[in-house]
């Protein structure tokens, strides 16, 4: 199962009360955080460096991340550094 099928399903069963996108007092809210951020996100304001091609961009909490890191050290948004849309 992927992560976002993992999220549609969580939101389909698990908040299927409150149907709220999300809900601030819902017990279950940390979950639903955590699987949104397994989804890899791109960066903002992608910098890419001449020979070497090497990535660097900030993450959209704001925090500063080059291309080693997979997800963001600040927040742990996972990070798409693939190529295109």
């Amino acid at each position: 199962m992927t992560y976002e099928k993992s999220l549609k399903h969580y939101e389909e069963n698990v908040c299927r009360f409150c149907r709220a996108k999300h809900c601030e007092n819902c017990p279950t809210a940390t979950a639903k955080t955590a699987m949104e951020k397994q989804i890899p996100k791109k960066p903002i304001s992608i910098t890419i460096s001449g020979i070497s091609r090497y990535k660097s961009g900030a993450c959209k909490c704001g925090t500063a991340i080059v291309m080693a890191y997979k997800c963001c050290p600040s927040c742990g948004q996972a990070i798409d550094w693939s190529e295109g849309e």
